[in-house]
Parts: C-alpha cells; sequence; structure tokens
C-alpha cells in the first residue's frame, strides 16, 4: 500500500476552500509520564493539550484543552490512528457540547495498540497545531457497513459515508446509518471537499444533485484519489476531518434514470453515469424499479425539447448536464 506523507495527509483533511494550507506546528515529543483524568494518555504541545481514551464500544474520545487548560472548542479537531508501514486512520470527530469532549468511532482497523495523532486549528485561519498521544489499546472498533455503490465507506459517527469516484472527475458520496439503511441527502450538508491531484489537494465545492452529493473536480482522476471532507453535517450532528485514503477509481458514477413528463405519457431517459460526465442514451418508458443512482422528476411540457434532448435548451434544463427536472 502507499504511504502518504502525514503532512499531505493534514493538509488534505484541513485546507478550507478558497485559503492556502499552513505549515502545521507538530510537537514530535509526547508527554507520556501522565495518565489524564478521564483514564487516557496525554499529548501536550506548547498551545494545547489532548488526552485521548478509547471506549469499551468501539468510540474514542478527545479531551482538547488550551494553554490555560481550558476546554477548547476549536473550529476543527482531526484524530488520526498510526499503523506501522500503513497509512493513517483518520476518526471523524464530533463535539460534544454537554462532556466538553470530542467523539468519534474507530472502524477499519485490527484491535491493537495505536498512537495517535491529534490535529487541532482553534480558529479558521490559525495554523493546525498537531501531538502525537502515547498508544492507546483500541479493543473493539465499529463495523463498516458494505458499500452499495462500488466506492469506498468511512464512518462518520453514528453514520457512515461511501465515496465512489469516476476517471473523469466526479466524486459522488451516499450517506447511510451503521446498518446500512440509507440518509436522504436533503438531511446531509457537505460545505467543501478537497481531492488529492498530483500531490497537492484541490478544494471542490459538491453540489446536491438530485438524490447524491456530487463534486465535480473538473480533471481527470489518477487510479486512486484521497479525498477528504473537511467539515459535514447529517442530521444535526457535525463531524470534521473525514478522509478516505484510496478510493478506487471506476470508469463512471453509478447510472441514474432522469424521469421527464411529457403530454400523455411518462417518458424514463436512462442515464450512464452522473453529473458532468454522464451520458443520455435512448429514451424508453419505465417500467422497472429504478436501478440504483438517481431519479429526478420533473414537469417540463416542451415536447420538442423533450424528444430530441437538446442540450443547454428548454425549461428547467441543467445546463451542460443533460438532466431534465
Amino acid at each position: 500500500m502507499k504511504t502518504i506523507s502525514l503532512a499531505l495527509l493534514a493538509a488534505a483533511a484541513l485546507r478550507v476552500c478558497g485559503e492556502s494550507p499552513r505549515q502545521p506546528t507538530v510537537s514530535s515529543e509526547p508527554r507520556t509520564e501522565a495518565v489524564g483524568e478521564h483514564g487516557g494518555t496525554i499529548a501536550a504541545g506548547a498551545a494545547i493539550s489532548a488526552e485521548v481514551a478509547p471506549q469499551a464500544d468501539g468510540r474514542i474520545v478527545a479531551y482538547v484543552r488550551d494553554a490555560q487548560g481550558q476546554p477548547l472548542q476549536a473550529h476543527s479537531v482531526t484524530v488520526s490512528i498510526r499503523r506501522p508501514d500503513e497509512d493513517p486512520v483518520p476518526v471523524a470527530m464530533t463535539y460534544d457540547e454537554r462532556e466538553h469532549r470530542y467523539v468519534g468511532r474507530v472502524a477499519g482497523i485490527s484491535a491493537g495498540t495505536y498512537p495517535v495523532e491529534v490535529s487541532v486549528k482553534a480558529t479558521e485561519s490559525a495554523p493546525a497545531v498537531e501531538v502525537v498521544a502515547p498508544p492507546i489499546a483500541v479493543t473493539a472498533t465499529t463495523a463498516l457497513p458494505a458499500p452499495q455503490h462500488g466506492g469506498r465507506v468511512q464512518v462518520v459517527g453514528e453514520y457512515a459515508v461511501e465515496t465512489v469516484a469516476a476517471r473523469g472527475g466526479d466524486v459522488a458520496f451516499y450517506f447511510y446509518d451503521h446498518d446500512g439503511r440509507p440518509v436522504p441527502p436533503a438531511e446531509v450538508r457537505v460545505p467543501s471537499v478537497n481531492v488529492q491531484i498530483e500531490g497537492r489537494a484541490v478544494p471542490v465545492q459538491p453540489r446536491l444533485e438530485g438524490e447524491v452529493w456530487v463534486a465535480h473536480a473538473g480533471v481527470a482522476l489518477p487510479p486512486d484519489v484521497v479525498v477528504a471532507v473537511p467539515d459535514v453535517e447529517i442530521r444535526g450532528h457535525r463531524h470534521r476531518g473525514v478522509v478516505v485514503s484510496h478510493v478506487a477509481v471506476v470508469p463512471v458514477l453509478p447510472s441514474a434514470v432522469v424521469v421527464a413528463r411529457g403530454r400523455g405519457a411518462v417518458v424514463g431517459t436512462p442515464v450512464v453515469g452522473v453529473g458532468v460526465h454522464a451520458q443520455i442514451v435512448a429514451p424508453s418508458v419505465v417500467i422497472a424499479p429504478a436501478i440504483p443512482g438517481v431519479v429526478i422528476v420533473g414537469g417540463h411540457d416542451d415536447d420538442d425539447d423533450h424528444h430530441h434532448h437538446r442540450r443547454g435548451r428548454g425549461r428547467g434544463h441543467r445546463r451542460g448536464w443533460g438532466w431534465f427536472r
């Protein structure tokens, strides 16, 4: 497996759209002689300290304090579990205001003892400060739901996200609960996405397209990519630092069906792919359940445009995507 520079991974996870990444300040000397008040191990830097403690149910909690020892609700806190000779495993964290701590679920690794890196940005414009906590014993992990669209799944608190990347530059995100039940995309907010391309993190603005969140990188993607979601909100719960390493790139995103209502009939127009690289094929009447992907129902009554599928014309047409609604 490829090894990704830790600094590069942190930059991908923390870069905000429109902002140039700053070089983080790293504390390479964790304080090992102290045990935290919550039974975890402590990492301390000049500006922050973090106590990290695993839980029996597969969660991991981090208590972050400022230089004065006060609980710190930072702009972002990213936790990564270090594995020997492998990529770090990111843990998406949610701030618990009542307990003044960050909580996430460990998934995708075996039980064992691992050092933990905590990266903190006190404010949006502040540089990231990273500290490394002494090894913690991870005795339980959360099972990953099975991918439903051929992508890579990452646990995000009480939920999960499947990331699917297409060769042409489209990246789609599907959200589930831990049992694999889909979360309606209207209950999810994805402000920004970073896609690592040729060694640099490229910020991309995702958009809700029908029933899926899609980010268009605008360039062809390599055979596998690193995708970072600095901030995502699922059903009112905000999570930081979702990083999905080595997403295998597929030719096109999972298929979709576009349904356009004409006079006297409902015509289904199958689409190969989702997003800017979708290709409309010959129209047909939908008489079976939709194939996995997106269903968009439109009320356009221009028969001429419907018959010829003229790109970029007609009322309600999404410019350049070949989609009606």
